[in-house]
């Protein structure tokens, strides 16, 4: 990990920027550790909150249709495996009775992933900046659509970068606190996982739509593509993209029975997820100076 010289006033910077922070080059003390581990692992258990609890919601569907399913494996968010994880690899171990089956776990799972992440985002906003140590949120890494809805909450930025004087300073970080970046996360976490490839919920869903699946696929690709290409977001897209296709690669067994319509009102609830999914996974670098 790389660290600053500047511990002394707090913080972290992950993998991903969402922390801006601090550090500094001779061993940490006890005492140093200490506050690191407070700036950590209010992030991290709001980030494994989130994926827990769409792990929770999607075996209580999968028990309410009889479908069994190896315990999760929680995969870290490599390389700081101490601010979270990026979902859990769950495998189907019988057949899926009909596609209300599949629906439902997907759809349970995304639910609660947006539940819990999008109370734990306003709980962070709620409780302000941590006026203790110096946490920032990097507003440059943010998908676009979280960009729009949060900087009217956000205040006032605690560090810009302005490469031409003469021009409008651009907001790279805002004031924030350990939840409200893992409600943010979160919220990015789930949002990913929506996307339509391999074995990710976002696939199942795109399965709903009888047609449409492979061009869900297409802008999926195309989103992590794109956000992989952009020096801002490159590492969060780019891990994601490897966790999705290498560690989520490959389909599931189809549902014994896959010709019945599923129920109407899942299947509004598996495109109305799908879509809100692909949104906030849109990468904020697609719209330049934003």
């Amino acid at each position: 990990m790389h660290w600053r010289k500047d511990l002394q006033r707090g913080g972290l910077h992950s993998a991903y920027g969402f922390w801006d922070g601090c550090a500094r080059d001779k061993a940490l003390d006890l005492d140093e550790l200490m506050k690191l581990a407070n700036l950590t692992l209010p992030t991290a258990a709001s980030i494994l909150s989130t994926v827990v609890a769409m792990e929770v919601a999607r075996r209580a569907a999968a028990a309410k249709y009889g479908v069994d399913l190896t315990p999760p494996v929680f995969v870290p968010v490599w390389p700081f495996v101490s601010v979270g994880c990026f979902g859990a690899i769950t495998r189907q171990q019988s057949i899926v009775p009909n596609e209300d089956a599949n629906l439902s776990m997907s759809v349970s799972a995304g639910l609660a992933g947006y539940a819990v992440s999008f109370f734990l985002l306003l709980l962070g906003l709620a409780l302000g900046s941590d006026q203790e140590q110096q946490i920032s949120l990097n507003y440059q890494i943010l998908p676009l659509v979280l960009k729009i809805l949060m900087r009217p909450l956000l205040g006032e930025p605690s560090a810009t970068e302005q490469p031409d004087p003469f021009s409008d300073p651009v907001n790279v970080a805002f004031p924030a606190n350990p939840i409200l970046i893992g409600g943010t996360l979160g919220v990015v976490i789930t949002s990913l996982n929506m996307l339509a490839l391999g074995r990710l919920d976002g696939a199942v869903l795109a399965r709903t739509l009888r047609g449409s699946g492979t061009f869900a696929g297409l802008i999926s690709c195309s989103l992590l593509i794109s956000g992989s290409l952009d020096n801002s977001t490159s590492l969060l897209y780019a891990t994601f993209a490897f966790y999705a296709i290498v560690l989520q690669g490959g389909y599931n067994c189809p549902a014994r029975d896959s010709l019945t319509e599923p129920d109407p009102n899942l299947r509004n609830l598996a495109i109305l997820l799908l879509v809100l999914g692909i949104l906030l996974s849109i990468p904020g670098s697609l719209i330049p100076g934003f």
